[in-house]
C-alpha cells in the first residue's frame, strides 16, 4: 500500500498507463489477426490494405512506449514477408525498384533516389526537394544511373 502521496499518485498513473498499453496491444493483435485471415484466404487485394493498416497502427504504437520500435518492425517484416510469398505465390510481381543514394545527386548520405520501372525516377533529395524526373535534377558533373 503506497503511503505518500507520490506514491499514491504514480499508482494511479500507473493504472492509468496500464489500461492504455492493453488497449493499444489488443488492437494491434486484432488487426494481425485480421490481416493473418485475409492472407489465409489468398486475397491479395484485402492483404495488401490491411497491411498497411497494420502497419500505420505499429508505427503509432512504437512511437509511444507501448511496444519497443524494433519490436514493431520485427512484426512488420514478419508480416510483410508473409504478403510479399502470397503475391509471389499467385504470380503478382511487387514493383520493382533500384535504390541509389543521393550522393549522385547533392552528395549527401541520408536522401535516397527510388528508380522505378514504370514512371522513370522517382527522386526525394533534402537539396533538390520532390520530383519525379531525375533527369531535370542532374547535376553537370554527375549523373544518376538508369535501372
Amino acid at each position: 500500500m503506497a503511503h505518500s502521496l507520490s506514491a499514491k499518485k504514480r499508482v494511479r498513473q500507473n493504472v492509468r498507463r496500464r489500461t492504455l498499453n492493453r488497449s493499444r496491444k489488443s488492437q494491434v493483435k486484432t488487426q494481425i489477426r485480421h490481416l493473418e485471415a485475409n492472407l489465409d484466404e489468398g486475397d491479395v487485394a484485402k492483404a495488401s490494405e490491411q497491411f498497411q493498416l497494420v502497419v500505420r497502427r505499429l508505427d503509432k504504437v512504437g512511437a509511444t512506449s507501448t511496444m519497443h520500435k524494433k519490436a514493431t518492425a520485427r512484426k512488420k517484416s514478419r508480416l510483410a514477408r508473409k504478403l510479399n510469398a502470397l503475391k509471389a505465390k499467385q504470380g503478382a510481381k511487387p514493383p520493382q525498384a533500384s535504390w541509389v543514394f543521393c550522393r549522385d545527386l547533392c552528395r549527401s548520405r541520408s536522401c535516397v533516389v527510388n528508380s522505378t520501372q514504370s514512371n522513370g525516377v522517382s527522386v526525394g533529395c533534402c537539396f533538390f526537394g520532390e520530383s519525379t524526373d531525375a533527369s531535370s535534377l542532374q547535376r553537370p558533373d554527375r549523373q544518376v544511373p538508369q535501372a
